[in-house]
């Protein structure tokens, strides 16, 4: 072989060459040295990342076996990682069928994203997750690797929310009173079932009309709006709306504007039914003008103070007392103006606001001209709701010349004490007889007006014997209510007339000082002192008041043992007067209550009072599972009747019908004036059959009626009936009528004087 010879130049530049490629070797195992390190710090991110993840972070196979979890991931799952390298993720699915539904995912993308399911822990508990996984390669080894994010207090929350949600239009539904969403222009968005009641309109038909319907004077809409755009709220807002069918009601309304999602404004009103309370309202107005009446014409001083001790009410027996009007006291201290010593005056109202009452003191009054009156007075207070003072009333009597003969007889002889006792006699007296009046303003009936009077009139007159006689509303007779000591005395009835003291219209006593004769219906001895008082109200005589006292001869010489003195006449006047007005008072409430419910020709009950019962007894037999009859009839050929007895007779004919009604009733059935001629009866707890029969047994009844007019016999009469009940012919009352009145003209239509029962319902 042939040895070519090298250049020293070939030499050192083929050292150059390996230099070279040696640097370069040394440079690329540089390279894969850093590479290298780079891997080990990537890998170090990852383990440090994969570790302190704040959610679950877990690598599978695809078998299911856990190769690697972080600690959030062994708290879901309850295990440690050893543990978790032994068991299958399947295991820990509460659902193994969502494991399954998961990998089908991941083997058509590769990937899953917000995947929802139930995991258990090793004791058991289960938490719900969100999962996102991805299928990697890992060593060349296909993976899962998964995030786990646990949900389940977003769940509760959101399972809450739903709750409250839920609850909230419940609450809506609900709603004792009625609730409307609008916008401006009156367009419902939404509404609650009362306001639907309310105005007696379906869900449908709400969707179909606008608030203005609602009304009664569709500008009182405009006006609320005004109240709105000034305040942007309005209150209390009171008006009349409308139902369906016409009929007008007062409303109290609440109105608020509300943002919807930020993007527009609407109204939401709550309404309230305040009919009854307007009723109520004027009911109340006139017991307080009754009051008023009574408080300005009682002869007792009436104050009332509020809890502050000002002046709210002053009749007028303080202003003649006084001098002062009832406009320049109301309002201040009674401390300030009336009372001559004002510190004693404050603490007497400040012992009533501390509990000290009922209670009585003396004080002296400043009258206008600065003259000085003693002033007993009988205190107690009107308690709130909380028990807490609302007012104090007070009732006072003027005691200045009585004080000014008590201070006289301290310095006189034995007679003068007997004046002093006779005194003090009298007061206990006027305070008994303020309590009776007080006690008799609170009754309710004449039985119990008649019973505390007899009590009082035997505490104020104990030695005694008597009677409580009530004149009868024909004034045909006087009857006893109440009697006590001897019954013999005098007669139990009597005609009026037989009374001096009724024929006289004033007191009539009868003793050895007062000769006179003894009225008709006394019956006992001719010895002894008689009295009779006539018991009169709003110019009538509403009864007698009869007392007798039979004493030995020897002390009916005695002038002091007299027991009917000027004096005690005069306080059995005053009971007489207060008995008197008390019942006066109850027979006018009776009288308009009757007047209210009762037609007046006929006495039935008017048509207003018959809805309402039937509506009543409509609910009553719902809840107890009962029925209801109802009969509705009129009278044949009434106008020709009319035409040949006159408008007289006809109302003739009615009055005699209503008559035979009532008496024809049970205690429990309701039978009303329908209108004209026409006639309702309402029986609660009747069976369909037995109203028909009922009415069957009317019918006959009502044949063989006779009427008579101006002293000539009306003639006989026929009637149709119709027949209904519930819950057969209808749930609520206007089915009910309407039924009853269709069987009724069906009656008409078949030859009249029949009875028809309503059909059935389907």
């Amino acid at each position: 072989m042939e040895i070519q010879e090298i250049t020293r130049e070939q030499l050192i530049a083929q050292i150059d060459v390996l230099e070279g490629q040696v640097i370069e070797l040394k440079e690329a195992e540089a390279r894969n040295k850093m590479v290298e390190m780079a891997l080990r710090e990537s890998e170090e991110r990852f383990r440090i990342f994969f570790n302190a993840a704040p959610i679950g972070l877990c690598i599978t196979s695809i078998q299911g076996d856990i190769l690697s979890a972080n600690q959030d991931m062994q708290d879901i799952l309850g295990c440690t990682l050893e543990e978790l390298k032994t068991i299958n993720i399947s295991e820990f699915y509460f659902e193994p069928v969502e494991r399954q539904r998961l990998l089908n995912i991941l083997y058509d993308s590769n990937h899953v994203r917000d995947f929802e399911a139930k995991l258990k822990q090793k004791d058991g508990s289960i938490w719900t997750v969100l999962i996102n996984a991805d299928c990697i390669d890992l060593h060349n080894q296909k993976v899962f690797l998964a995030s786990i994010h646990d949900i389940t207090r977003f769940k509760q929350v959101q399972a809450v929310l739903r709750e409250s949600e839920d609850r909230y239009q419940l609450l809506f539904d609900i709603a004792p009173v009625g609730i409307t969403v609008t916008d401006y222009q009156g367009n419902l968005t939404a509404s609650n079932k009362s306001i639907q009641d309310l105005l007696g309109y379906t869900a449908e038909e709400f969707k179909t009309i606008d608030v203005y319907d609602f009304y009664l004077d569709r500008s009182e809409r405009q006006r609320l709006l005004d109240v709105m755009e000034k305040s942007g709220a309005v209150r209390d807002f009171e008006t009349k709306f409308k139902r369906k069918d016409g009929k007008a009601f007062s409303v109290l309304m609440n109105s608020d504007l509300i943002d919807v999602g930020g993007q527009h404004k609407v109204m939401l009103t709550s309404i309230r039914d305040i009919t009854n309370l307007k009723q109520a309202q004027e009911e109340f107005r006139k017991e307080r003008d009754f009051t008023n009446a009574i408080l300005d014409t009682a002869a007792s001083l009436v104050l009332v103070l509020d809890r502050k001790g000002l002046i709210t009410r002053f009749n007028r027996a303080c202003e003649k007392a006084t001098g002062y009007s009832s406009q320049e006291i109301k309002g201040q201290h009674i401390w300030d103006i009336l009372t001559a010593n004002p510190a004693n005056a404050r603490e007497k109202v400040e012992q009533l606001l501390a509990g000290n009452y009922p209670s009585t003191h003396e004080s002296f009054w400043i009258t206008r001209s600065g003259e000085q009156r003693l002033v007993s007075w009988s205190n107690t207070v009107l308690l709130d709701n909380e028990d807490n003072v609302e007012y104090i009333i007070a009732t006072g009597i003027d005691i200045t010349e009585r004080r000014q003969a008590e201070i006289s007889l301290q310095e006189a002889n034995q007679k003068m004490a007997i004046w002093v006792s006779e005194l003090e006699e009298r007061t206990a007296e006027m305070s008994q007889l303020s309590e009776m009046g007080e006690q008799l303003q609170s009754c309710q009936n004449i039985e119990e007006a008649c019973a505390i009077s007899a009590q009082y009139i035997q505490k104020l007159c104990p030695a005694s014997q008597g009677a409580l006689y009530l004149i009868s509303p024909s004034k045909d007779f006087a009857e006893a209510v109440k009697m006590w000591g001897d019954s013999t005395s005098t007669e139990k009835t009597f005609m009026p007339l037989n009374c001096w003291a009724i024929r006289r219209g004033r007191p009539h006593l009868v003793d050895d000082s007062h000769p006179g004769l003894l009225c008709g219906h006394i019956t006992g001895s001719q010895a002894g002192q008689y009295l009779c008082v006539p018991m009169m109200a709003h110019g009538e005589a509403m009864g007698i008041l009869h007392l007798n006292h039979t004493a030995s001869e020897q002390d009916q010489q005695k002038s002091t043992d007299r027991l009917y003195s000027e004096h005690k006449t005069q306080l059995v006047m005053a009971v007489a007067e207060h008995i008197a007005l008390t019942i006066g008072n109850l027979r006018l409430r009776e009288t308009l209550r009757q007047q209210a419910i009762r037609d007046i020709l006929t006495g039935l009950f008017n048509r207003r009072y018959m809805e309402e019962s039937l509506q009543r007894e409509l609910n009553r037999a719902a809840r107890e599972g009962t029925s209801v009859g109802v009969i509705m009839f009129d009278i044949d050929h009434f106008k020709d009747f009319n035409d040949t007895f006159g408008h007289d007779g006809g109302d003739a004919l009615l009055r005699e019908l209503g008559a035979f009604l009532i008496k024809s009733t049970r205690g429990g059935d309701i039978v009303s004036r329908y209108g004209g001629e026409e006639f309702v009866f309402v029986l609660p707890g009747a069976a369909l059959e037995d109203t028909r029969l009922r009415a069957e047994k009317l019918r006959q009844a009502v044949k063989e009626l006779q009427g008579y007019h101006l002293g000539k016999q009306l003639g006989k009469f026929t009637s149709c009936f119709g027949v209904a009940a519930f819950p057969e012919h209808g749930l609520t009352s206007e089915e009910i009528l309407k039924s009853a009145d269709t069987a009724l003209y069906r009656a008409k239509n078949e030859g009249r004087d029949r009875v028809v029962v309503a059909s059935t319902i389907g």
